[in-house]
């Protein structure tokens, strides 16, 4: 990631798990002594944050997963949005087909990537 200073643009990096005490290591590791850190609470009044957590068995992260997208996309009114997030883009595009909606991760084209929008 260091690697990204050679363009000289502008970086944003975004954590909700770094605790104050390693900011110093992670600033000196990203070459970015001089950056600016915002700090904001990680609780929205908008968004809702669930963890469950699911039997260990093949598949059933997955069909859990599904299971409760199709009951919370049940109750959803007007513009109101869920995303989900998966741990391989094969995962993503899986539940995408499965759920009959969209998907996007870093390996799709610009077009699609506009698409999803």
């Amino acid at each position: 990631i260091t690697g990204l200073r050679r363009f000289g643009c502008p970086l944003v990096m975004l954590t909700a798990t770094l605790p104050p005490q390693l900011e110093r290591w992670f600033r000196e590791q990203m070459l970015g002594k001089m950056a600016l850190t915002v700090r904001d609470r990680t609780t929205k009044l908008i968004c809702r944050y669930r963890v469950e957590q699911v039997k260990p068995r093949k598949g059933a992260v997955e069909q859990y997963t599904a299971e409760m997208a199709r009951q919370l996309g049940q109750r959803m009114v007007g513009t109101q949005k869920g995303i989900i997030y998966c741990r391989s883009m094969d995962k993503c595009e899986g539940l995408a087909a499965e759920l009959g909606c969209d998907f996007h991760h870093s390996g799709i084209s610009e077009h699609e990537r506009r698409e999803a929008r």
